[in-house]
């Protein structure tokens, strides 16, 4: 009765594309196209019931995160209930359709809060981000000190913003790049000539820098001074020195790397639970389905 065509992270991005061009020009009516970074599917009905029970468990996969590359993320989520409200807004979604993709949202969540498949830090930024919050649990207070422009650290940035962070200094080699990303986080712009003076008044450093050479040297930081330093760069941007620092609490590129690992592996774990929900789920949805009965909560 329902069933998806679809490309993912498996295939090649030209593969993807060639398909989503394909199915532009053959998309059935009443249907729901997906298309994020990572897949490009369609779901719609058809005549052919064997292509139910791997139409559905895919899709109560893809909700509760156990189909992504990084298990557990929760973009994917957002991503389908966006495609979905897309295909309500053109009058796309049949009574079917929004039967499955509903009772796919209640699978997700249900799989989310009765399992640990979302927690953890899968990103080195979401890692930076715990690491802070073991040592402060008021972001809102602190001076935190960012160096480099790049993704890494605009994702530091985005979490910074969505935590709280309020006081959070820039820098970059280039000025006018760490004018433009301050601008979108409300961070305090420097130039690295004043870097001794920003680290003055500093309770936490991010550094995530392509330098060849250490940027902060040992002379710039006040070795009495309380000081978390989140060095993510290769090689370090932190003078080693400063390791031996009595009031320097130092994580590397390496210590974080072993944070997100870890929290993979945990995921990994916690996916077993996952699929059984979504097995269960999906059996039951289907004999209600067919009995033609609505599938309760």
């Amino acid at each position: 009765m329902v069933t998806f065509d679809g490309k993912d992270f498996n295939h090649s991005i030209e593969e993807r594309e060639k398909f989503f061009n394909i199915v532009m020009k053959n998309r059935p009516f009443y249907s729901i196209l997906i298309k994020t970074c990572d897949r490009t599917e369609i779901y719609y009905e058809n005549r052919y019931p064997e292509n139910d029970f791997k139409t559905v468990e895919h899709l109560f996969g893809l909700t509760s995160g156990i189909e992504s590359p990084l298990i557990g993320e929760t973009e994917i989520f957002n991503q389908v209930k966006n495609a979905y409200l897309k295909a309500v807004y053109e009058n796309r979604v049949s009574k079917l359709l929004n039967t499955l993709f509903q009772r796919a949202f209640h699978v997700g969540k249900k799989v989310r809060s009765t399992t640990k498949i979302s927690y953890g830090a899968i990103s080195h930024s979401y890692a930076a981000l715990k690491i802070i919050k073991n040592y402060f649990s008021d972001l809102s207070k602190l001076n935190i000190t960012i160096i480099g422009v790049n993704k890494l650290n605009e994702d530091v940035l985005k979490y910074f913003q969505k935590f709280g962070a309020r006081q959070i200094y820039l820098g970059n080699r280039t000025y006018e790049k760490a004018i433009e990303l301050g601008k979108k986080y409300n961070a305090n712009v420097f130039k690295l000539d004043k870097l001794k003076d920003i680290l003055s008044k500093t309770d936490v450093l991010i550094s995530a820098t392509s330098a060849p050479h250490s940027i902060v040297k040992e002379n710039d930081i006040n070795p009495h001074k309380d000081m978390l330093i989140i060095d993510l760069a290769v090689p370090y941007d932190v003078d080693q020195k400063v390791r031996s620092f009595k009031n320097i609490v130092y994580f590397d590129i390496c210590d974080v790397e072993n944070i997100v690992k870890e929290s993979l592996k945990f995921r990994e774990e916690e996916k077993n639970k996952a699929k059984e929900i979504v097995l269960n789920e999906t059996d039951k949805f289907l004999k209600n389905l067919y009995k033609g009965k609505s599938v309760e909560a």
